[in-house]
Order: structure tokens, then sequence, then C-alpha cells
């Protein structure tokens, strides 16, 4: 019966404690009155932790500076409570006491701590944590018949305590660097349901607060971050930023522009609009708070420099590496001087800092800056290393850019056999690098070579993942442009009309990856010169992109071009005549007079009036 003493501990503390208003508190958090299924034993080490706790948060209070310091220590004692509160709320106390503090502690932890970190200052969050510490050690001392068990530890996942945030998925992460190989994301299965699970649970508890205590309560607003945040990770972006408007606006109100809550409110909306896939509100955002004279986040760090690198996540995202490229060089020459050359977050911003080179085409800086990093890295971590593996693989990448394709599927060769190595030869990161040696070879005149490698792949990943997979689709792809490549036309065709059939059947006809599929197999018919059946093809996809697009999209401009490329290869030059007619008309409105897209479109115009004269 473990976690029933620490509520009862803590409803203990919050009556004798001038913490909040008790009867207040103590619905709040849900936790019973002190005398509820506690029994005269239990009661008395309730008392004991109680008094241990006290004796902490008064240690707190004396060295207290300011009421600031005060108030920020009482939401950290309401913290501790909810926690607990909680966990006996969703288990029912029956885990019992684990086999050592630590152990108990990591158990906690794993249930969920990370959310309430975010919702108090600096130095209330060292006493939220040093008070589960005090709990976890005194329960255990107090126990007379602790039970032995497995090791919390196990429960403690990764990421449990990692705060969330547009910077939170680092671009030097496992794998971030490396381009995505579906353009559809889906979180697993698990994972969605624990979101659902977590909306579900933050707003019956917000109800219950809100009726009792108000929407501007400090433990009120702790839930209503907690359920926003949930709402973005659980796939419902306009709730989420519905809710941290709101949370913001309330936030201004009591605490003003300047308080540091209401800095993190500001940045906390901008993770809304991320989620949303409304990069720009972010950028605004964090644009803004830069802009400030002198921006406020609880941080052990320089409040610009983590604002600075939330932003060139962002602007990468939006795909605007270039304004990255300067933050990314301000990050690591102050993080190199405070540091060390040799850390970690050094080495992770060197490679970010050459992967904006790369996706802003400046390849020179790019390659040079990657070649020394990977020296560096493979000094320091090992050659093995995943940080060293995402180098290698971003090296890899620019090479290609850069024509080097010698070079890339030589480099390529080598990541292949150390992902195998440390990763297993299924593991989806290792097939990812056999896609992209295949690609290599292409690139490198190798299109045996690569269609080898692909057919291997592609028996390998149907028998572990199946052969509708997402992966397996984009392998299917490539195999077909690689028997494009090599001369085997009727090959890719066939292929690529199994791959439409399969994406239909387990997507949709409109669906975005099943158009992409439509205009790649008019492209193969072309390629294999049945000219006519990628003019009806072309001409279905116009109107299936115009009805979920938009008339202007890059997309539908693109297929036009295609569709008269189609006419003409067909011999039906005054429909081709048509279709550039009006494309260049709608590319110059759009894009531009001196847009490449543009200007190549003017040239076939012209050839085709010469032609057809």
């Amino acid at each position: 019966m473990g976690l029933a003493v620490l509520v009862h501990a803590f409803s203990l503390l919050l009556n004798n404690q001038s913490v909040a208003d008790t009867a207040a508190t103590t619905v709040a958090i849900g936790t019973p009155p002190p005398a509820t299924g506690i029994t005269p034993e239990e009661a008395q080490r309730a008392t004991t932790i109680s008094a241990r706790l006290a004796d902490v948060i008064n240690a707190r209070l004396e060295r207290a500076s300011s009421e600031r310091e005060r108030r920020e220590i009482d939401g950290a004692v309401l913290a501790a409570a909810q926690i607990f509160a909680r966990i006996y709320r969703e288990t029912g106390d029956d885990v019992g006491v684990q086999s050592s503090p630590d152990s108990f502690l990591a158990f906690l932890d794993a249930r969920g701590t990370a959310e309430i970190r975010q919702t108090v200052g600096e130095k209330a969050r060292s006493l939220y944590d040093e008070l589960l510490r005090t709990a976890a050690n005194e329960l255990v001392l107090t126990d007379p018949d602790r039970p032995a068990g497995p090791d919390a530890n196990e429960l403690a996942g990764p990421g449990a305590n990692e705060l969330a945030g547009p910077g939170a998925n680092e671009l030097a992460g496992p794998g971030a660097n490396e381009p995505a190989r579906d353009p559809e994301e889906h979180l697993p299965e698990t994972e969605t349901r624990n979101s659902l699970e977590a909306i579900a649970m933050y707003e019956a508890l917000l109800a219950d607060q809100i009726r009792t205590l108000g929407s501007g309560h400090s433990a009120t607003i702790a839930t209503r971050n907690s359920l926003a945040k949930a709402y973005a990770d659980g796939g419902e972006p306009q709730k989420a930023i519905d809710a941290y408007k709101a949370l913001l606006a309330d936030i201004t109100e009591a605490l003003g522009p300047d308080h540091t809550n209401t800095v993190t409110a500001r940045v906390n909306l901008a993770y809304g609009y991320a989620a949303a896939g409304d990069l720009q509100s972010a950028i605004e955002i964090y644009e803004a708070l830069l802009a400030d004279p002198e921006p406020v986040v609880d941080s052990e760090e320089d409040p610009s420099l983590v604002l600075r690198d939330n932003l060139a996540y962002l602007y990468w995202q939006a795909g605007v590496p270039q304004k990255a490229v300067g933050i990314f060089r301000i990050l690591l020459s102050e993080w190199t001087r405070s540091l060390g050359p040799d850390h970690p977050d050094v080495l992770s911003t060197r490679n970010n800092l050459a992967r904006m080179h790369l996706d802003a085409g400046n390849l020179g800086e790019a390659i040079e800056l990657f070649e020394s990093l990977i020296a560096d890295q493979i000094r320091i971590l090992g050659f093995d290393h995943p940080d060293t593996l995402i180098t290698r693989s971003n090296l890899a990448e620019a090479y290609m850019a850069a024509r080097k394709e010698e070079k890339a599927a030589s480099l390529r060769e080598d990541l292949l056999v150390s992902k195998a190595r440390s990763l297993g030869f299924d593991h989806p990161e290792t097939s990812t690098m056999r896609g992209d040696l295949a690609v290599a070879y292409m690139g490198a005149g190798k299109e045996e070579k690569a269609v080898a490698l692909l057919e291997d792949l592609l028996a390998d990943q149907t028998r572990v993942l199946g052969f509708d997979h997402p992966d397996t689709f984009i392998t299917r792809d490539t195999l077909a442009t690689a028997y494009m490549c090599a001369g085997k036309e009727e090959k890719a065709v066939s292929l690529r009309e199994d791959l439409l059939i399969s994406k239909v059947r387990s997507l949709s006809p409109d669906h975005p990856d099943t158009l992409i599929a439509r205009g790649n197999l008019a492209a193969a018919y072309t390629r294999a010169g049945k000219a006519e059946k990628a003019v009806s093809l072309l001409e279905d996809l116009l109107v299936s992109q115009v009805r979920s697009l938009s008339p202007d999209h890059p997309d539908v401009l693109r297929t036009r071009n295609r569709l008269g490329n189609a006419y003409v290869l067909a011999g039906n030059l005054l429909k081709a005549l048509s279709v550039y007619e009006a494309l260049l008309a709608d590319q110059t409105r759009i894009l531009g007079p001196e847009h490449p897209d543009t200007l190549n479109t003017q040239k076939l115009l012209a050839r085709v009036r010469k032609v057809a004269r």
C-alpha cells in the first residue's frame, strides 16, 4: 500500500502547510481525506514521511529570496502531490513498494513526471525532484515488510523525462537528418491509444479543477498545459492551438507579458502551431521572442541560445535552411566556448550546421564540414556510433548532390556494413541504406548492381514487412526506376502498374501517395513508348489533383507540363500547343517570368509552334 501512504502523507503535509487552501487542494489532486482507507500503522508511516517532507520544504522556504521563489516552491509541492495522487488513481495502489528507493523513484518517473517539470520554475523543479527522492527513501525506510520485486528501472523508457517542444527532435538525433522514407507519418497504434487515454484523463481532471479551483489556479494551469500538449501529440492540432492560446491569454493577464511562465506559454503555443503544420506562425513567435530586449526562459543556458536553437530547427522544417545557417554558426561558437570542442552537443551542432549548408545548396562547405566532423567523431565516439553513422550518411548525401556518385557509393557500401553489424541486416535503417546504396549505384552508372540490390531488398522487405508496407512501396518504386535506367522499360511499367493497384487498395484513389504513383506510371508509359496510355492517365490525374489540391499547386503545374509532353509524343500537337499556352500564362503569374519552369515551358511552346506550322 505504498502509494496510499504517500498520498496520505501529502494530505497531511498540505493540511499543515500554507501551500494552498486545504479543502480545494484535496479536491484538486484527488487525495483521500487523511483517515480514508489507512490503517493505524500506515497512518504512522504517513506522519513520519510528512514530517520529513515538511523539513525539506521549510529548508527551501528559509533560503527563498523573493515572493516569486516562495510561490514556485508552493507549485512544486502541489506538483509532487498531484503525481502521487494521479498514479494512485490509475493503479489502485496495487504496485506496492519497489525493491529500493532508486527503483521506486524510477517507477514514479516512468509514470509521467515530465509534463509537471515543465510547469514549475528551475529552482522549484529541483525541489520537486528532491521531494520525490525523499518520499521514495522514507517510504522504503518506514516499510517494515518491504517486498522484493522487479527493478522498476526497466519501466522508465527512453525520453520519459524529456521536455517536449519544437526543438525536442534534434537534428542530430538518430535518423533525424536522413531523408524520410515515407511521406506519410503514422503514430504507432499503442502511442495513439495512449494519447487518446491521456486526453480523456486530462479533460476529466480539468473539468473538476475548473469547477473547484477556477481556470487560473496553478494546479488547473498545469493540467491545461498538459491537455494542450496531449491534443498536439494526439493528432488534434487545432484543439491544441486553441488551448494554448487561451492559456497564454490567462497567464499574460495574471503574470504580465515578461514573466517566465508567459514566455514559456508563448513557446508552447509555437509548439502547437508546429504540430499543426503552421510553421510560419511558430517561426513568428520565436522571432518576436528574440526581438525582445531580454527574453526570459527557464533554462540554465543562455535564453537567447535556447530560443535560437528551436528557431533554427523550425527554419529547417519550413524549407529555409539558409536562415538556419547563421543561427547554427552562433550556437556552435557559443557552445564550443562554454562546453569544449569535444562535447556531444558541440558535435551535434557541427553536424546540424553542415546539414543546413547541404540543404541550402552550399555543397563545398557541407562536404568540408562533414569530412572534418567524421574524423573527430571517430576519434571521440567510435566508427559505428549512431551519431557517426548519421554524419557518414549525410556526407554520402552531400557527395550525391555534388555529382560525386562514386564517392557516395563507396561510402554507402561501408555504411551498409556498419549498420548491418550494429543493427542487424533486417533493421529498417539497414534496409534504408541498401536502398540509398542502390540510388548511388544508379547515379554512378551501375544500373545492374542497383537492380540486383533492390530485387534482394524487395524480397527481404516483403518477407519481413509485407507486400503493401510503406517501406516496401518505396523499394518497389525505386526498383522500377532502376529498371528504367537499365533499359528494362516493360519491367518498370509492370511494376508500377502493380504498385498503383496496391496503393489504391491500401490507401485511396486520391491519396497523395497514390497520385504520385499515377504520375510515375505515366512517366513509365512515356519511356516505354506508350504515349497514348500516358495521355489518358495524366488527364485523369490532372482532374484528381485539381480536386484534391488546387489549380495553382506545384504538382498540378508539373502534371500539366507532363501532359503537354505526352501530347507531343502522341503526335497531337494542337492539344500540346493549347496545354503549353495555358501553362505558360499560369506559370508567369504564379512563379514569375524568370523562373526556370516558366522559361522551360516557353522553349517547349516555341518548338511546338514551329513544328505545328
